[in-house]
């Protein structure tokens, strides 16, 4: 069985970037459902505002690429939001 990189070369991560790897991304989904709440809050909110916020409250950076990402998945892009009507209101 191969030991990937940690086991070839011990102390270098896996992952050169820094931030949130894939596993404790997924271990973090809570984080996706504040960037959702927060962009339901005020629909304008751009995704590195989103980033900067998530950052702040829990110390933790999750790159911009995949809030976007993962907002336009839930249907939580702009032109969604805008397009679906604010208020029901009775006829």
């Amino acid at each position: 069985m191969d030991p990937g990189v940690a086991g070839r070369w011990p102390g270098r991560r896996s992952s050169p970037r820094p931030g949130l790897t894939q596993e404790r991304c997924r271990a973090h989904a809570e984080l996706y459902a504040e960037a959702a709440a927060l962009r339901l809050e005020l629909p304008a909110r751009s995704a590195a505002q989103i980033v900067s916020i998530l950052f702040h409250q829990h110390g933790m950076r999750v790159a911009e690429r995949t809030i976007r990402a993962q907002l336009r998945r839930a249907g939580l892009h702009r032109e969604a939001l805008v397009a679906e009507p604010k208020a029901f209101r009775p006829v």
